[in-house]
């Protein structure tokens, strides 16, 4: 059996990890669009993954934001194409890049409030009534479910 082992994005070189995200002619020039080659060298001449991702952790946050997705980006365009979509230019590829990065790093930064709920105490009913309180729960993934209720007098006497 015959494997092809050449980068499905140049059609030049053997596909390697050095070769698909650093010495691509095509990645290279995204890269070089988002102004990142100092980046690209570094994690070119690393010695392995857990390098990569170190050197990435160290630099500023926009910077590292930029690096993650520009390599999941370059890394989807190539099953893409491999899996014979047509391929984006340098410049539309940049440009999701950036947007990307824009938009996690201000969903990152964006606070998530949670309200203070005031804890709801019971109140006995008015005018010698009897109050009934109820409540229920239900688990989509089983389908499993449960209720339950107490009905109490206006002195809170279960009855």
């Amino acid at each position: 059996m015959d494997v092809d082992t050449k980068c499905v994005l140049c059609n030049r070189q053997t596909e390697d990890r050095g070769h698909l995200f650093f010495k691509c002619k095509d990645a290279i020039k995204v890269w070089e669009i988002l102004r990142l080659e100092e980046h690209m060298e570094v994690l070119a001449t690393s010695s392995g993954g857990a390098e990569a991702v170190s050197y990435i952790l160290k630099v500023k946050e926009d910077v590292q934001m930029k690096l993650i997705v520009l390599l999941w980006q370059w890394w989807n365009e190539r099953n893409r194409v491999r899996e014979g979509e047509k391929r984006r230019g340098a410049e539309d590829l940049a440009y999701v890049i950036e947007k990307h990065a824009v938009e996690f790093l201000g969903i990152e930064k964006e606070a998530v409030v949670v309200p203070n709920k005031p804890v709801q105490r019971w109140r006995k009913p008015m005018n010698e009534k009897m109050k009934i309180n109820s409540d229920g729960a239900f688990t989509a993934d089983t389908g499993e479910g449960g209720w339950g209720y107490v009905i109490r007098d206006g002195d809170g006497m279960v009855l």
